[in-house]
């Protein structure tokens, strides 16, 4: 076989696999981002609904202790000996 057209075909493969790869690259880097970005969307509209339920629950606990601030006092209370007993048998 010739050295020459064996060299040449090496050369022409060299660059079709150089090339292929090179746009399988692109097109997995685009596709990566397009993930990311998607989770990301999902993620933010995950933390805002996680936010909304927080605020929700803060005013709740807000208007129970308003409500019964003697209650709410005695449970801190009975919650703090709790610890400090547990702390001290520890």
């Amino acid at each position: 076989m010739n050295t020459g057209k064996l060299r040449a075909e090496l050369q022409q493969l060299h660059k079709e696999v150089t090339s292929a790869l090179a746009g399988s690259g692109e097109q997995v880097l685009e596709s990566s981002r397009a993930t990311a970005e998607e989770l990301s969307r999902q993620l933010r509209a995950a933390l805002g609904d996680l936010g909304h339920n927080l605020s929700e629950q803060e005013r709740r606990a807000e208007r129970i202790v308003s409500d019964r601030p003697l209650m709410a006092l005695g449970s801190a209370l009975a919650i703090g000996v709790a610890i400090g007993l547990a702390l001290r048998r520890a």
